[in-house]
């Protein structure tokens, strides 16, 4: 609103309260200014045979009514002053109200009045203040200075205020100077030996622990550093097949299982491509020559892992392959997750085996009756406590360790488990459907993973091979030890934490060094930096010294 139209509003408001203070004062005037005119009297004279108290004449603040014309008449002569004033004050009154009206209608008002904005309910007194409003006509809070962002616009303000290097200079000394030090809380830092206690002083030395400080809880601490794995994954792209090998699928078996139906074209991942053969009826067709040969090929490394005591991780959590996966699990003597997979069951199974705890002694506690004394909403809660716990934990209760092989049924559903395996080093073996992600598999086997007859035969022909290989463990149970090989990434200056694994670096050594051996040999301890020259120090003037 304009300050002209607030002024005209504000001459409104005066002179409404000017003519109602007007009127006010015209009304008081004509009831009481007989009684202000004769002196403040006790009573007053109405006519010659008529006498109000004033108490009378305050409660009712006017003369009573009369019927008789003689005695108005004479009550009207005997105070002539009343009719007097309370004309004059009248007209006054009268007058004000004219002059008021005139002048609302003769003031200007550039624009009306818009609609008043209430406050909510409650928030009386916690208006914000004046910077942080956002009334009409008020610049928005993004330009404001409160809310500019303030590195920029304090750059933006030294470098108008400060464009010489001497300003910089002063700017730092006086900013600076007195309020920052620096110190070393012990002297042996800026001494030119490295101290350590003298035989005479007395002093002895802090007696190191010298035995290794190892992390035997975590599994996966053991496979990396204490024992390490027998099937690596870094072996498993030069690993062949035997040549006289016996087929454990053909093609009319994965035919009838109806292996070869993929998802539609919409949902499909794109490095699946080479697996595929065509489109058919909006839906992807597999290739099945190349998915018999991954599927042979995998059976035959599981066979052979199986043959040297290789432990394995069933996981299909699919409703379509949940029962299958349990069955097979059993009859190989691996360990399942059939229901869901357990989160950090291959990365921190130190927080996992908690729950193996607790699912341990509820089911100890039922066997013994301490159920029985407990109430009855008590008991229905622990047995669904109790079911849960079976279902999450069941297959993976008694595992102490990491498995050697990981087997998925679908790489969508099982990614979680896919990734763990990634991480701890663990080599997978899964069927892939054309929407999952081939790259993290070591094993995949492109078919169908949504039909029940393709997941019973993808199951069905891995437990073949695992039994096979199984028997002949029996047959021979001596393990061939580990070889435990230094890796010299380790102490390498380029080394990256997504590649601390020599499967993931055989790619790109390979295409610089010809391998992974060939770069071992060309650097034996690493590429580690040169160290740096001593020399002594001093912190008083004049006293560098330089080798």
């Amino acid at each position: 609103m304009s300050g002209f139209s607030a002024f005209s509003l504000g001459t409104q408001s005066i002179l409404v309260t000017l003519v109602t203070l007007t009127a006010l004062m015209a009304a008081l005037a004509t009831g009481f200014a007989p009684h202000l005119r004769n002196g403040s009297p006790s009573s007053f004279v109405v006519s010659s045979r008529i006498a109000l108290p004033m108490n009378v004449r305050y409660a009712t603040g006017c003369l009573p009514r009369t019927t008789d014309k003689a005695s108005s008449t004479v009550a009207t002569m005997a105070n002539p002053s009343a009719t007097v004033h309370g004309g004059t004050f009248g007209f006054l009154a009268a007058f004000a109200v004219m002059c008021g009206f005139a002048a609302r209608r003769l003031v200007p008002v550039s624009k009306t009045r818009g609609a008043l904005i209430k406050m909510k309910a409650g928030s009386y007194g916690c208006r914000p203040s004046k910077k942080y409003r956002a009334c009409k006509g008020m610049p928005p809070l993004y330009a404001r200075p409160e809310f500019r962002n303030f590195v920029t616009s304090q750059k933006k303000q030294l470098e108008r205020d400060y464009t010489k290097a001497s300003q910089i200079e002063k700017l730092v000394k006086r900013g600076l100077y007195g309020k920052v030090k620096l110190s070393f809380a012990s002297n042996h830092f800026v001494d030119e030996i490295p101290w350590y206690p003298h035989p005479q002083s007395g002093i002895k030395a802090e007696v190191q622990n010298q035995e290794p400080d190892h992390c035997m809880d975590s599994p996966l601490y053991v496979r990396k550093y204490i024992e390490p794995a027998k099937f690596k994954k870094l072996s498993i792209p030069s690993w062949e097949m035997p040549h006289n090998f016996e087929k454990f699928v053909n093609l009319q078996d994965m035919v009838n299982a109806g292996m070869q139906y993929g998802h539609a074209p919409g949902q499909w991942n794109q490095k699946m491509l080479k697996y595929l053969y065509s489109e058919h009826d909006g839906t992807h067709i597999f290739d099945l020559v190349q998915t018999g040969a991954m599927m042979n090929r995998a059976c035959y490394w599981a066979m052979e892992v199986a043959a040297r005591g290789g432990k394995f991780l069933w996981t299909g959590t699919k409703s379509q392959a949940g029962k299958r996966i349990k069955e097979a699990a059993l009859r190989t003597k691996s360990f399942y997750c059939d229901k869901m997979w357990v989160g950090g069951i291959l990365t921190n199974q130190i927080m996992v085996k908690k729950g193996f705890e607790k699912l341990k002694t509820m089911m100890q506690e039922k066997s013994q009756g301490k159920w029985e004394a407990m109430k009855t909403n008590d008991q229905r809660q622990a047995e669904v406590d109790l079911r849960f716990f079976k279902a999450k934990y069941g297959g993976v209760m008694d595992m102490n360790g990491c498995p050697d092989v990981l087997i998925a049924v679908d790489g969508v559903k099982e990614k979680k488990g896919i990734n763990e395996a990634e991480i701890a080093g663990i080599p997978v073996i899964a069927l892939l459907d054309s929407n999952a992600d081939p790259h993290w598999i070591d094993f995949p086997v492109a078919g169908n993973a949504s039909g029940t007859r393709s997941i019973d035969l993808f199951i069905s022909k891995l437990e073949e091979a695992i039994v096979r290989g199984q028997a002949q463990h029996s047959l021979n149970p001596v393990e061939e030890p580990v070889e435990k090989v230094f890796d010299n990434w380790l102490f390498s200056r380029d080394r990256r934490r997504d590649v601390r694994r020599r499967s993931k670096r055989q790619h790109f050594q390979k295409i610089q060094w010809g391998g992974y051996e060939a770069w071992n040999d060309a650097h034996p301890w690493g590429k580690i930096p040169g160290v740096a020259k001593f020399q002594s120090f001093s912190w008083q003037k004049g006293e560098y010294k330089f080798p």
